[in-house]
Protein backbone atom coordinates (compact mmCIF):
# COMPACT_ATOMS: atom_id res chain seq x y z
CA UNK A 1 0.00 0.00 0.00
CA UNK A 2 2.91 2.35 0.62
CA UNK A 3 4.03 2.05 -3.01
CA UNK A 4 0.48 2.58 -4.26
CA UNK A 5 0.16 5.67 -2.07
CA UNK A 6 3.54 7.02 -3.15
CA UNK A 7 2.68 6.47 -6.82
CA UNK A 8 -0.65 8.26 -6.42
CA UNK A 9 -2.58 5.11 -7.31
CA UNK A 10 -5.96 4.19 -5.88
CA UNK A 11 -5.73 2.57 -2.46
CA UNK A 12 -7.90 -0.27 -1.19
CA UNK A 13 -10.60 0.51 1.35
CA UNK A 14 -8.39 -0.99 4.06
CA UNK A 15 -5.78 -3.58 4.91
CA UNK A 16 -5.67 -6.69 7.06
CA UNK A 17 -2.06 -7.53 7.87
CA UNK A 18 -2.07 -10.98 9.48
CA UNK A 19 1.02 -11.71 11.59
CA UNK A 20 2.94 -9.07 9.67
CA UNK A 21 6.72 -9.00 9.55
CA UNK A 22 7.27 -5.25 9.20
CA UNK A 23 10.78 -4.85 10.67
CA UNK A 24 13.46 -6.63 8.66
CA UNK A 25 16.03 -5.34 11.18
CA UNK A 26 14.30 -7.70 13.65
CA UNK A 27 14.34 -5.44 16.71
CA UNK A 28 11.09 -6.61 18.31
CA UNK A 29 11.43 -7.84 21.90
CA UNK A 30 9.02 -10.72 21.34
CA UNK A 31 11.49 -12.28 18.91
CA UNK A 32 13.32 -13.16 22.12
CA UNK A 33 10.58 -13.31 24.75
CA UNK A 34 8.22 -15.50 22.67
CA UNK A 35 11.00 -17.59 21.12
CA UNK A 36 10.23 -20.66 23.21
CA UNK A 37 6.50 -20.48 22.43
CA UNK A 38 6.64 -19.82 18.68
CA UNK A 39 7.39 -23.08 16.92
CA UNK A 40 7.77 -21.64 13.41
CA UNK A 41 9.51 -18.26 13.57
CA UNK A 42 12.99 -17.57 14.91
CA UNK A 43 15.02 -14.39 14.87
CA UNK A 44 17.87 -16.25 13.15
CA UNK A 45 15.60 -17.48 10.35
CA UNK A 46 14.09 -14.03 9.86
CA UNK A 47 17.52 -12.39 9.68
CA UNK A 48 18.62 -15.00 7.15
CA UNK A 49 15.52 -14.42 5.00
CA UNK A 50 15.90 -10.64 5.30
CA UNK A 51 19.48 -10.88 4.08
CA UNK A 52 18.45 -13.01 1.11
CA UNK A 53 15.55 -10.74 0.23
CA UNK A 54 17.43 -7.45 0.66
CA UNK A 55 20.62 -8.59 -1.09
CA UNK A 56 22.63 -5.85 0.61
CA UNK A 57 19.92 -3.17 0.65
CA UNK A 58 19.13 -1.25 3.82
CA UNK A 59 16.76 -3.27 6.03
CA UNK A 60 15.23 0.01 7.22
CA UNK A 61 14.03 0.87 3.71
CA UNK A 62 10.35 1.72 4.29
CA UNK A 63 9.19 -0.39 1.34
CA UNK A 64 10.93 -3.44 2.85
CA UNK A 65 10.22 -2.61 6.50
CA UNK A 66 6.99 -0.60 6.81
CA UNK A 67 7.70 -0.05 10.49
CA UNK A 68 10.19 2.64 9.37
CA UNK A 69 7.75 4.23 6.92
CA UNK A 70 5.57 7.29 7.16
CA UNK A 71 2.20 5.54 7.22
CA UNK A 72 0.10 8.67 6.83
CA UNK A 73 -2.49 8.56 4.11
CA UNK A 74 -3.06 4.82 4.31
CA UNK A 75 -6.57 3.40 4.69
CA UNK A 76 -7.84 1.77 7.90
CA UNK A 77 -6.03 -1.32 9.17
CA UNK A 78 -7.08 -4.41 11.07
CA UNK A 79 -3.82 -5.90 12.38
CA UNK A 80 -4.21 -9.52 13.48
CA UNK A 81 -1.67 -11.55 15.48
CA UNK A 82 -1.36 -14.35 18.01
CA UNK A 83 -0.21 -13.41 21.50
CA UNK A 84 2.44 -16.16 21.57
CA UNK A 85 4.03 -15.23 18.25
CA UNK A 86 7.61 -14.10 17.93
CA UNK A 87 6.32 -11.36 15.59
CA UNK A 88 3.83 -9.98 18.13
CA UNK A 89 5.87 -6.80 18.59
CA UNK A 90 5.85 -6.14 14.84
CA UNK A 91 2.05 -6.06 14.93
CA UNK A 92 1.88 -3.92 18.07
CA UNK A 93 4.43 -1.43 16.75
CA UNK A 94 2.72 -1.28 13.32
CA UNK A 95 -0.63 -0.56 14.95
CA UNK A 96 0.95 2.10 17.19
CA UNK A 97 2.72 3.77 14.25
CA UNK A 98 -0.46 3.79 12.20
CA UNK A 99 -2.51 5.21 15.05
CA UNK A 100 0.07 7.91 15.75
CA UNK A 101 -0.43 9.35 12.24
CA UNK A 102 -4.21 9.23 12.43
CA UNK A 103 -4.99 5.94 10.70
CA UNK A 104 -8.07 4.14 11.98
CA UNK A 105 -6.45 0.93 13.25
CA UNK A 106 -7.65 -2.06 15.20
CA UNK A 107 -5.16 -4.47 16.76
CA UNK A 108 -6.59 -7.96 17.35
CA UNK A 109 -4.37 -10.17 19.54
CA UNK A 110 -5.55 -13.73 20.10
CA UNK A 111 -4.10 -14.65 23.49
CA UNK A 112 -1.95 -17.76 23.60
CA UNK A 113 -2.07 -18.37 19.85
CA UNK A 114 1.06 -18.78 17.76
CA UNK A 115 -0.50 -18.35 14.35
CA UNK A 116 -4.08 -17.77 13.40
CA UNK A 117 -5.53 -20.17 10.82
CA UNK A 118 -8.48 -21.03 13.07
CA UNK A 119 -9.54 -17.39 13.25
CA UNK A 120 -10.20 -17.30 9.53
CA UNK A 121 -12.40 -20.40 9.41
CA UNK A 122 -16.05 -19.47 9.09
CA UNK A 123 -17.38 -22.90 10.07
CA UNK A 124 -17.12 -23.33 13.87
CA UNK A 125 -17.47 -27.10 13.41
CA UNK A 126 -13.95 -27.12 11.92
CA UNK A 127 -12.62 -26.02 15.34
CA UNK A 128 -14.39 -28.60 17.49
CA UNK A 129 -12.20 -30.60 19.77
CA UNK A 130 -9.31 -28.15 19.53
CA UNK A 131 -9.53 -26.71 23.01
CA UNK A 132 -10.69 -23.27 24.02
CA UNK A 133 -12.67 -21.61 21.24
CA UNK A 134 -13.68 -18.48 23.19
CA UNK A 135 -13.53 -15.48 20.91
CA UNK A 136 -12.81 -17.55 17.81
CA UNK A 137 -15.86 -16.18 16.02
CA UNK A 138 -14.91 -12.54 16.61
CA UNK A 139 -12.63 -12.00 13.64
CA UNK A 140 -14.95 -13.47 11.00
CA UNK A 141 -17.69 -11.16 12.31
CA UNK A 142 -15.36 -8.16 12.05
CA UNK A 143 -14.30 -9.10 8.54
CA UNK A 144 -17.87 -9.59 7.33
CA UNK A 145 -19.29 -6.44 8.90
CA UNK A 146 -20.58 -3.80 6.52
CA UNK A 147 -17.72 -1.41 7.26
CA UNK A 148 -15.00 -4.04 6.93
CA UNK A 149 -16.34 -6.03 3.98
CA UNK A 150 -14.16 -4.17 1.49
CA UNK A 151 -10.86 -4.66 3.33
CA UNK A 152 -7.98 -6.05 1.33
CA UNK A 153 -6.00 -8.90 2.90
CA UNK A 154 -2.32 -8.04 2.80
Amino acid sequence: MLKLRDDGAALPAGGVPISPWVDLVCTGETLETNAAADLTVTKASLLRMAGQYLDGADPRNPLASPLYADLSGLPPLLVVVGGAQALLDDSVRLARSAGMVGIDVTLYIRAGMQHLPDLLRRDPRSRRGRGDDRGMDTLPKVLTSTSASQLLAC
